[in-house]
C-alpha cells in the first residue's frame, strides 16, 4: 500500500470513521477483487457477494487493519481462501445432489409390474413427501421452487429477498435430510 493510501486509512481509524473505512477499501480494492473472484468462481453475483463479504470481514477487524502489512494481498489472498471454500462447498453440495438423485433413480428403475413393487415404490414415494414436508418452512419453499419447480438459484434469492448463498444453504440441509431417509429406506427397507 502507498504511504498516502496507508495513512488516509491510519486517519480514518485513528479518527474513529469506521463507514469511511469501509467505503474506502470497497473504492481502493473492490474491482480487482472481484476479478480474481470472478475468475475462480465463473459467476459474477456469486464473486459480488464473495468479494463484500471478505471485505465486510476485512472492516470488522476495525483498529487491526492497520497492522496488516501489504492490505491489498492480504484481501486478495483471503478472496483467494473464500473462493476455494465456495468452490469446495459447491462440490459437496453437487455430490450430494447425485447421490440424492442417483438413489431416487434406483428406486425408480425398480418399478415394474409386481405389486409389491408397486406398494415399494409407492411408499417410497410417500416417504420422501412426508420427508419433505417435514423440512423447515424456508427450506421447503426454496427446495420446492428449485427442484419441483425448476427455477434457477438466483431467480428463487431474487423472489425471497435473500442471498444467493442462503439458497445453497437451505438446498443443502434439505438434500442431507431427504438423502438421510433414503439411505435409511435403502438400508432396512422400511421407513
Amino acid at each position: 500500500m502507498n504511504e498516502l493510501a496507508n495513512g488516509t486509512l491510519n486517519k480514518m481509524i485513528s479518527e474513529r470513521k469506521f463507514n469511511a473505512v469501509y467505503q474506502w477499501l470497497k473504492n481502493e480494492h473492490y474491482m480487482v477483487m472481484l476479478s480474481l473472484a470472478e475468475s475462480y468462481l465463473r459467476s459474477r453475483e456469486l464473486a459480488e457477494e464473495l468479494v463484500l463479504d471478505v471485505l465486510y470481514r476485512t472492516w470488522r477487524k476495525k483498529e487491526g487493519i492497520e497492522h496488516i502489512k501489504d492490505l491489498r494481498r492480504y484481501l486478495l489472498t483471503s478472496v483467494k481462501h473464500s473462493c476455494y471454500r465456495q468452490l469446495m462447498k459447491q462440490q459437496r453440495e453437487k455430490e450430494l445432489f447425485v447421490s440424492t438423485d442417483q438413489i431416487s433413480k434406483e428406486f425408480s428403475d425398480y418399478i415394474a409390474i409386481d405389486p409389491e413393487k408397486l406398494f415399494l415404490t409407492s411408499e417410497l414415494s410417500k416417504l420422501i413427501g412426508v420427508a419433505i414436508d417435514n423440512l423447515p418452512p424456508r427450506c421447503k419453499q426454496i427446495y420446492r421452487l428449485i427442484r419441483e419447480q425448476g427455477l434457477k438459484n438466483k431467480d428463487v434469492a431474487a423472489q425471497l429477498n435473500i442471498s444467493v448463498n442462503t439458497i445453497d444453504v437451505q438446498l443443502a440441509i434439505a438434500a442431507k435430510k431427504i438423502h438421510a431417509v433414503l439411505n435409511n429406506y435403502n438400508s432396512i427397507g422400511t421407513p
